[in-house]
């Protein structure tokens, strides 16, 4: 018991740490920002907006309190959710929870480096690809909730729908972020918006698809019973 309080108090460091990294970056950076600097950049990753530098210290505040709350929630759901089971291992989602804290915290660092002027796309697809192929890998492991997956009518009201659908979502989505990383390098910057939509249809769809076809088939064998 004591081992895990503590890997529990160097995780949550951790994580401490992480959320500061952003922060960290833009005291050291500070002293060479121009007072107006880019806060908005449009599909093609060009400045379309600028404004005080003071605004970036806003902005990662509100990064940082949405990475803090969702991290606190996911770890945490076992006081919070009903459908979780309360016996069932911590790990994925714990894992899963550390994994979205590290990504939120990649983008504030990008976000502080884009107050240079310039960013490019395929640095934000490298890491939403990076993003997407951690949750596949992770999500596979994770057991009914309502707050964390794939939650639709079907995979809520059936564990065996769940099971199915998140093993088949662990594996497209592991691809879909790896065809995030290669598409980025094949497509140019104008299409990056395009190529985004069109990815992120297929990780939504595909999962919905086969978790409707799995309710249909089961539907069907009952009445067929």
């Amino acid at each position: 018991m004591t081992n895990l309080m503590t890997g529990r108090v160097y995780k949550h460091i951790v994580v401490g740490i992480l959320l500061l990294v952003p922060f960290f970056y833009l005291a050291y950076i500070w002293g060479s920002l121009p007072t107006q600097i880019p806060v908005h950049f449009n599909a093609q990753m060009q400045p379309d907006r600028f404004g005080d530098k003071s605004e970036m210290v806003v902005t990662l505040s509100v990064l940082s309190f949405v990475s803090l709350f969702v991290y606190v929630l996911l770890t945490n759901l076992s006081f919070v959710d009903p459908k979780y089971q309360k016996d069932q291992s911590p790990k994925p989602m714990e894992k899963l929870a550390f994994t979205l804290v590290m990504f939120m915290s990649a983008i504030g660092v990008v976000i502080v480096y884009s107050s240079y002027g310039h960013i490019s796309g395929r640095i934000v697809f490298v890491l939403l690809g990076l993003l997407f192929s951690a949750i596949g890998y992770f999500i596979k492991d994770i057991k009914p909730n309502y707050y964390a997956g794939i939650r639709l009518p079907w995979t809520l009201e059936s564990v065996e729908n769940w099971n199915k659908t998140h093993q088949l979502t662990g594996k497209v989505w592991m691809w879909g972020g790896a065809s995030f990383i290669i598409g980025s390098h094949l497509v140019s910057n104008a299409m990056l918006d395009k190529l985004f939509m069109v990815l992120v249809g297929v990780l939504v769809i595909v999962p919905t698809v086969y978790s409707f076809r799995l309710y249909t088939l089961e539907k069907k064998s009952q009445k067929g019973a």
